[in-house]
């Protein structure tokens, strides 16, 4: 059964409540619901191997350039686009969709194919794909430790 395309449009819509430097909101969402491109997209991808029948969508965040002042914000692009991309996730879960981030670290070729089957403008930086679906009724879940607040936090009082 596909996905409610009401729920992932209800998440997309709360994700756009996120922050971004001067309001430019730099991000841009691609919602991809159609399987072979989806398996197109998974395989040029190449890291998501052994789950691809559970996907229902992908969405692929891209940071537009263009919406960027001067060459010194060339990174803020990223950290709009991961903000972002966070409030999807969590608004995803809030509508009850099963989300796992996919890595965007692309060579040359392999972002210009994931360009080519979606169509993704050159004035456009692919910062992160989502792949989206139903839960299954047993999952299956590592568990992963944290690292502790006090070998991450330094107080600075002077």
């Amino acid at each position: 059964k596909r996905l409610n395309l009401s729920d992932i449009l209800n998440a997309l819509e709360l994700s756009l409540k996120t922050p971004s430097v001067c309001n430019r909101q730099p991000w841009k969402f691609y919602l991809v619901r159609n399987l072979n491109t989806i398996n197109q997209i998974l395989q040029v991808q190449g890291g998501f191997k052994g789950f691809g029948e559970n996907v229902d969508s992908i969405i692929i965040i891209t940071s537009v350039l263009k919406r960027m002042s001067n060459i010194y914000e060339r990174n803020q692009g990223f950290i709009d686009t991961g903000m972002v991309s966070m409030s999807l996730l969590y608004a995803l879960h809030f509508q009850g969709i099963a989300s796992c981030p996919l890595n965007a670290n692309f060579d040359i070729k392999r972002e210009e194919e994931i360009r080519k089957i979606v169509s993704i403008d050159d004035s456009e930086y692919i910062t992160m794909l989502i792949a989206i679906g139903s839960y299954p009724e047993i999952i299956v879940s590592p568990k992963s430790e944290r690292s502790c607040l006090e070998d991450m936090l330094m107080i600075i009082e002077r």
